[in-house]
């Protein structure tokens, strides 16, 4: 059974059936709609055409009507006999004040109806206070007063046209208050239902210009442009149609000074003066000039208004996008403008090119701040390199103000501090730390913004399209739930993967400058720091984009300049004062003193370089390495006897005999449990 031949009311439709139901319900409605309206089309037929044709021959034949009646009219006030010299006098007279009397009344109603919002009313008195005029200034005996009253006529023509403007302009005027308005304007200004349907384009324009050449920008001014233009396109198509054809023709059926209706009964129901009036004034009907105006000509007129207004709308969006900083509130003011065009997407003019401009204004603005947005690592790397020079203070743990600082409230205050003085955390290296923490979210935030971008359900939104609109919502839906989704992530990601590549660059270069200065390693170490508070943060966050290869393949390299420079630190000073302690008696199974100097000012020197949180396994290796090249060597100053060198050998990571005999058991055993002991008091260099 066809469901919507069981249908009483609307809300059946909802209450019986699922929502898929009803939509097909709707559609079948409409094509039956459609049938209907073909069948009567059909029906009518050549009737119309008929009914057409006879209606022009009706207007043209009044046209010559209104001729013939005019001529005869002059004709017989040529042929009519001259009046009596005194009778003509005093008609003259009683005229001239009736007129008087009627222009005042008609001010008085016209300053009235223009307070009262009454504009059509206005424009009617004001044309029957025009004509008064020129009957008055034709007049031999021209009142004293009739500047004075031409002045008040001009003042409030200019009055009514500046509220007429007010009206045609203003979005919350209804559709009649549209017409009445329309209609006034072409009274006063005897302009054709076309002129009037020019002027109000024009006046819509003008106030779209002015929204956007405010200094102040409004925070949706974006929104209110569009508001504006999708409800000027709306109405446009509905008042300037044949609803304002109409009711000029209704206008123009009657006399004014005789419909009650426009003049109201103060200025109609005067019989005795209007009785003195010239017949030309008392039976004047306006008349309006015919330019119609065709479907396909009225189509194409308010597509190139929407043209144009679509540029105004351009600039609203550049303004109010250059505003905004942040991709999420970009992303905000693009469903804000597609929550008010899509339900008038099918039932507005040039809806597809709006939709053009919005899209790219969007998606111009989320690029350009994806890329402002990313390059903010690159001042990042910047400031990396411009703290070297200023990165040089070393953090010992155990000073004054460290060790009196009060453990009030558990000593988080200590602990925090005891743990950046550890870990190497200079003011520098900890503003780096928060910066690019601070970048990191904000890339992830504009991600997830993306992400949410594509879950909103643009199709409740959108007008329900006809049959052959599926394919184009279809399109529209897949744009903006996917395509331009897709295009943001893309964009994202390849600035992402830009501005990484670029800071790696920078790093790179800079640390490979500092492995070339010979005479300072504090450049090295500052690099170390650097790289090991953001290699692992960017890999963590972004495994695809920041691989960071060649950043990494650097840090062996800086550990063996910091090695070497501690190598060298540590031999300098030990190597004079070795000879003096060559005749000192030495202990059995115990490091001699130059052998435990030497592990001591190692591990001294290891900290005035690079702190505490420079030596990882990694660096304490590479320097043992570099030590036992320097140190376990046949002619070493600081191996005394065979102890030493197995001592050595085990605190620098290696057992391996250098003189030409082999070490005693006994001795390497003794060595190495002596080395067990005391490994503790060499910080780095234990195990």
């Amino acid at each position: 059974m066809d469901p919507t031949l069981s249908l009483q009311r609307w809300q059946q439709a909802f209450e019986d059936h699922p929502i898929s139901t009803t939509r097909s319900i709707e559609k079948q409605l409409r094509a039956n709609v459609a049938n209907n309206r073909e069948r009567l089309r059909g029906l009518v037929g050549g009737n119309y055409r008929d009914l057409l044709s006879t209606a022009d021959q009706i207007v043209s034949l009044d046209r010559k009507t209104r001729a013939t009646e005019s001529r005869i009219s002059d004709l017989g006030q040529l042929c009519s006999p001259p009046s009596k010299p005194e009778t003509h006098t005093t008609s003259t007279h009683s005229q001239t004040i009736a007129e008087l009397w009627l222009l005042q009344r008609c001010l008085d109603a016209t300053k009235s109806s223009v307070s009262q919002g009454d504009l059509l009313r206005a424009a009617h008195t004001l044309v029957i206070s025009r004509l008064l005029l020129k009957s008055l200034s034709n007049k031999d005996d021209k009142p004293a007063s009739l500047d004075i009253l031409q002045g008040r006529v001009t003042s409030l023509r200019r009055h009514t046209l500046l509220r007429i403007d007010t009206i045609l302009s203003s979005p919350h005027s209804s559709s009649a208050k549209l017409v009445r308005s329309a209609c006034a304007y072409c009274l006063i200004t005897s302009a054709s239902s076309a002129d009037a349907f020019k002027y109000a384009q024009r006046l819509r324009l003008e106030r779209l210009r002015k929204t956007i050449e405010v200094k102040h920008i409004e925070p949706h001014i974006a929104v209110g442009v569009l508001r504006y233009l999708l409800s000027t396109s709306q109405v446009l198509r509905r008042v300037f149609g044949t609803a304002l054809t109409d009711a000029l023709s209704t206008i123009q059926r009657r006399p004014i000074l005789l419909n009650i209706d426009l003049v109201g009964s103060d200025l109609a129901g005067s019989n005795d003066i209007l009785g003195l009036i010239s017949d030309d004034i008392r039976s004047f009907s306006p008349y309006f000039k015919r330019d119609p105006v065709s479907a396909s000509d009225f189509t194409r007129s308010l597509e190139l208004w929407t043209s144009e207004a679509c540029e105004i709308l351009a600039a609203a969006l550049d303004q109010q996008l250059s505003c905004i900083s942040d991709v999420s509130e970009v992303l905000g003011l693009r469903r804000e403008l597609y929550t008010v065009l899509l339900p008038l997407y099918f039932n507005s003019t040039s809806c597809a090119a709006i939709h053009q401009t919005v899209q790219q204004k969007a998606t111009d603005r989320i690029g350009a701040l994806v890329t402002k947005h990313m390059s903010e690592l690159g001042i990042i790397a910047q400031k990396i390199i411009e703290a070297q020079s200023d990165d040089s203070q070393s953090l010992e743990l155990w000073r004054s103000e460290v060790a009196t600082m009060s453990v009030a409230g558990g000593g988080a205050a200590f602990l925090n501090h005891v743990h950046r003085r550890y870990h190497g955390t200079t003011s520098h290296m900890l503003n780096l730390s928060r910066s690019l923490n601070q970048w990191i979210a904000l890339v992830q935030h504009t991600s997830a913004a993306f992400e949410s971008s594509r879950l909103v359900r643009w199709r409740d939104l959108l007008e329900e399209p006809d049959d052959e609109q599926e394919d184009e919502a279809a399109e529209l839906i897949e744009g903006l739930a996917r395509s331009d989704p897709d295009t943001f992530s893309t964009q994202s990601r390849s600035s992402l993967k830009t501005c990484v590549a670029a800071f790696e660059s920078k790093l790179v270069q800079a640390a490979s400058l500092c492995l070339k200065d010979e005479a300072d390693v504090t450049g090295s170490v500052h690099y170390l720091r650097a790289i090991r508070t953001t290699l692992h943060p960017l890999r963590q966050a972004f495994p695809e984009e920041a691989g960071l290869v060649d950043l990494a393949s650097i840090v062996p390299e800086l550990y063996a300049r910091v090695a070497e420079e501690v190598v060298e630190r540590v031999l300098a000073p030990l190597k004079e004062g070795s000879d003096q302690e060559s005749a000192a008696p030495l202990i059995d199974n115990l490091p001699s003193p130059s052998a435990f100097n030497l592990l001591q000012a190692l591990c001294t020197t290891m900290t005035d370089v690079g702190g505490s949180d420079v030596w990882s396994r990694a660096a304490v290796a590479g320097l043992k390495t570099q030590m036992r090249a320097k140190v376990l060597t046949e002619d070493s100053p600081f191996i005394r006897n065979e102890f030493d060198q197995a001592y050595l050998g085990c605190a620098l990571g290696s057992t391996k005999e250098v003189t030409p005999q082999a070490a005693l058991p006994e001795k390497e055993k003794a060595a190495r449990e002596y080395w067990t002991r005391t490994k503790l008091l060499f910080g780095a260099l234990a195990d």
